[in-house]
């Protein structure tokens, strides 16, 4: 059984920020690295290099971070007060794999998700860019964050479901699953180097 840890914003839907291993990054890099599938037709991202990874990888993917998805849905009937699922009762279809090369200049507009669960997982952040968020100076978004938003309903400004975005900074081996449903971004950054990270989405079936 694999303890996992997370940090939750407080806010509308139900994010989960994670950890994975720095090994299991290393090891998706050598295979993002063999990926020859163009997608960026199915994608919303202005990025050259969107591919898809194949079945082989896909299945060594989803069969190595299934518990953190197990612990999603479990920790999100927690979070809407619902009842969580029973063993076995909740199956998580894989619907797609790809890798994102992100170059300086390239960014993700507000998008959704097909499917019910998506993620991002960073799995190579170069120093130049950790450099470049460090000397950014500025009130907007760090180079390279990325930003969920959601539309507010009208409650007031104490209660913390009126907030309506919420910006991350992505360190290596981060790991954020969250409802496709939910809206997104990806900030440009200027920095002279690659940036990896590896997004998908799942099918919820009830069993």
């Amino acid at each position: 059984m694999i303890d996992i840890d997370f940090d939750s914003p407080r806010w509308g839907p139900f994010i989960m920020k994670t950890k994975v291993t720095n090994e299991f990054c290393d090891e998706m890099l050598i295979r993002a690295k063999k990926c020859r599938v163009n997608y960026n037709e199915k994608l919303a991202g202005h990025l050259d290099t969107q591919l898809k990874f194949d079945d082989t990888d896909k299945r060594f993917f989803y069969d190595a971070l299934y518990p953190y998805f197990d612990k999603y849905i479990k920790e999100e009937a927690k979070w809407f007060s619902l009842e969580e699922p029973k063993n076995n009762s909740v199956a998580l279809k894989p619907y797609s794999l790809w890798v994102n090369f992100m170059q300086p200049g390239d960014f993700n507009p507000p998008h959704y998700h097909d499917g019910d669960y998506s993620f991002v997982l960073y799995i190579d952040i170069p120093k130049e860019l950790t450099d470049e968020v460090k000397n950014y100076v500025g009130r907007g978004g760090n180079p390279g964050c990325i930003m969920f938003n959601t539309s507010s309903p009208n409650l007031p400004l104490d209660n913390f479901k009126s907030i309506s975005q919420h910006l991350y900074t992505p360190s290596k081996a981060d790991f954020f699953i969250f409802s496709a449903h939910t809206s997104h971004m990806v900030f440009p950054y200027k920095s002279k180097c690659e940036r990896v990270s590896i997004s998908g989405n799942l099918i919820r079936q009830t069993l």
